[in-house]
């Protein structure tokens, strides 16, 4: 359970994963999660990143209210280590640290919750907030170590309408991860979307980013930037 504050949505990870979950069929559903994911990618690392996670969580509904939340912690293992730099930090500080490069530790805690009401048969309206710091920031930007993100939308028949912020700092989560279209890491700004679901497979989308950097004068920091995306996404 998670946001583009930390995740692109393309990302994938590999690795092992362990969930339960208590009063199965209820109206509320609280769980536990553990994972154990591994980073493996040719020409980024020198060897693999590690990194086990673990989440508690709950979701649930009230008549036509529905509520999801979670918080948990993931630990990047050595990715702070020297020589365990990515090809592309994407806004994560580099230093040089005995004898090579590096960025920050991670050890990212986050809390995230998701509210939708349904007001009408083919109606609803949500919102969702999501906050994030890492404690393990070291390095010369250490305190560049939190992030939050927050959005709400609409959806009524084949139309849907959503607006959020992002602000994420320079060290708050891995840049590599980071979602790609509205900036990575060490960025601000907002989104807006509307799309038109075309039929039962798929939908038209079109959106609008306007981010700027949080802290232009951190290395690999990107200029400010506007930018239509327009997006034809179908299921199978």
């Amino acid at each position: 359970m998670t946001s583009k504050a930390i995740w692109d949505g393309d990302v994938v990870p590999e690795g092992g994963f362990l969930q339960y979950t208590f009063n199965k069929g209820g109206t509320w559903q609280p769980y536990v999660l553990g994972a154990y994911m591994t980073v493996e990618q040719s020409g980024e690392f020198s060897d693999n990143v590690l990194a086990p996670a673990g989440q508690i969580g709950v979701k649930g509904k009230v008549g036509a209210f529905k509520l999801k939340a979670s918080t948990g912690y993931t630990s990047w293992g050595d990715l702070g280590d020297v020589g365990k730099v990515p090809d592309n930090t994407n806004g994560n500080p580099v230093w040089v640290e005995g004898g090579g490069d590096r960025i920050t530790n991670f050890g990212v805690w986050d809390i995230y919750a998701k509210g939708s009401f349904k007001f009408a048969k083919k109606g609803s309206v949500f919102a969702w907030g999501h906050y994030l710091t890492n404690q393990d920031a070291d390095g010369p930007y250490e305190d560049k170590d939190t992030g939050w993100a927050a959005g709400a939308g609409v959806k009524y028949q084949k139309f849907g309408f959503d607006v959020w912020y992002k602000y994420i700092e320079a060290n708050a989560t891995p840049g590599f991860i980071a979602d790609s279209d509205s900036g990575y890491v060490n960025r601000k700004g907002f989104v807006v979307s509307a799309s038109y679901k075309l039929w039962k497979y798929g939908k038209v989308k079109l959106s609008y980013y306007n981010t700027d950097p949080i802290d232009s004068d951190i290395d690999g920091a990107s200029n400010g930037s506007q930018t239509f995306f327009t997006d034809f996404v179908f299921k199978f």
